[in-house]
């Protein structure tokens, strides 16, 4: 609902704090599982054996993540990431999840770069086909998944698409104990009850744009408990 009139001559008059407010979002890292969340303790020994599955299954799209496992008291000297190793050119996969977005762009990408203040600011949309691979820090943090919010959890997320929720309900996660499913890392299947008040809490994943399908990295059993460990880690 912008004016675009008044959107360009405020980014005329205001390049330096638009600048500054560009450099703290890049600069300010990721929050880490034991900050947060330090009454649920990450299984180091799990975590270690799913930085393999990781990088089998995982870090050839969303990055490598240096670990030096240190041995300490305390899990963040052994747990904490010391680098990651991403792509340096932006790449585009499609690995089948909802198109809803990549094909609504292709009907108004011609006009947003016939406007004014594209053509001003250099910027250029081009379609493409299938979505950019995010780096995971704070992935356990970024619930619910895909680029839609389609899927609830972690655990749901590394189940075959057929098997994921076709509904869910989300909420506010106030309450680590009962906004937060620890062990799957994401939203509760059993959300509260306040949760259930709010008709636009629900998320219907047969919605066209929602849907829930792609991204069939399936990971069962032990491999994925431990792939979670060290998801939690990053």
């Amino acid at each position: 609902g912008t004016d675009l009139h008044e959107l360009e001559g405020w980014l005329g008059e205001n390049g330096a704090a638009v600048d500054s407010l560009t450099v703290a979002v890049f600069n300010t890292p990721a929050p880490y599982w034991w900050d947060i969340l330090p009454e649920y303790p990450i299984d180091i020994d799990a975590a270690k054996r799913g930085e393999v599955v990781f990088e089998a299954n995982c870090a050839d799209c969303h990055g490598h993540y240096a670990k030096s496992w240190l041995d300490g008291l305390y899990v963040e000297s052994q747990a904490k990431t010391w680098g990651v190793s991403y792509s340096s050119t932006t790449q585009v996969v499609n690995v089948g999840t909802d198109p809803q977005r990549a094909a609504g762009m292709a009907d108004f990408a011609d006009a947003l770069n016939d406007l004014t203040i594209s053509q001003a600011a250099g910027t250029v949309v081009v379609v493409q086909e299938g979505y950019v691979p995010p780096p995971l820090d704070g992935i356990w943090a970024r619930f619910p998944y895909l680029h839609n919010g389609s899927v609830p959890s972690l655990c749901a997320l590394l189940s075959p698409a057929l098997d994921r929720p076709v509904t869910f309900i989300v909420g506010p996660p106030d309450d680590a104990a009962t906004d937060f499913d620890a062990t799957c890392v994401g939203i509760p299947e059993t959300p509260p009850a306040d949760w259930l008040d709010d008709p636009d809490n629900v998320v219907d994943t047969s919605i066209p744009g929602l849907g829930n399908q792609g991204h069939e990295v399936v990971v069962d059993g032990a491999a994925r408990t431990d792939l979670i460990e060290f998801l939690k880690t990053l």
